[in-house]
């Protein structure tokens, strides 16, 4: 059974129990500006939260931490930081007031797709190299020779294929599957990640790694 833990932007909350590993994975993982014991116990303590936002699981402990500002007002000012920033209609992005960080990024993903998607999925052109019994795009003569010592059928070539597996859609999807891993508790969060994750089903699911 999953352990919620909540807490705020430069506000200490507790006591809360935790495992030593717990401890120190918390405190490697989010910058906490403080972690203290409970006087007569050995696994609770008062946690700080620093500037650090956002969610993170470990093993069977959910972690959440609010910012001292509205969701959309952070979600704004990070778009205005990294130079994203276009203003929105507000009915856009229905946010509750209660709204939690994953669950505003998983809002702001579903709306995004579905306008990204009015008219269908992106598409692009992607390189294949395969084994084929007609000739398709250019034949690969040194393969032919190495492999099928020119003997055809199959035949070595190279084409390009117009397909929907591209970058943009396979870090759509991947983006919708790191969220929906999390701890959402906005139903109309897991219904538009559910949306995504349809219309997514053919292109393939690949992680991307942090930065």
């Amino acid at each position: 059974m999953k352990r919620q833990i909540d807490l705020a932007e430069y506000q200490e909350r507790g006591p809360y129990q935790l495992s030593v590993d717990e401890r120190d994975a918390l405190s490697a993982t989010l910058s906490l500006d403080s972690i203290k014991p409970v006087e007569g116990a050995q696994d609770r303590y008062f946690l700080k939260a620093g500037s650090t936002v956002g969610a993170i699981e470990i093993g069977d402990l959910s972690v959440l931490i609010h910012p001292k500002i509205g969701i959309p007002q952070l979600l704004s000012l990070a778009c205005y930081a990294i130079g994203a920033y276009r203003q929105q209609d507000d009915r856009l992005f229905d946010f509750g007031e209660r709204v939690t960080l994953p669950d505003a990024l998983a809002l702001a993903l579903g709306n995004a797709a579905r306008r990204a998607f009015t008219r269908g999925l992106l598409h692009g052109y992607r390189a294949r190299e395969e084994a084929l019994q007609t000739v398709r795009g250019r034949i690969r003569f040194a393969d032919q020779v190495r492999r099928r010592y020119g003997i055809a059928p199959p035949v070595e070539v190279r084409y390009q294929e117009f397909t929907d597996d591209v970058l943009e859609n396979r870090l759509i999807k991947a983006a919708a599957h790191r969220l929906g891993s999390l701890r959402l508790r906005s139903p109309q969060a897991r219904r538009g990640l559910g949306w995504i994750a349809g219309i997514l089903d053919n292109v393939t699911s690949k992680e991307y790694p942090p930065p």
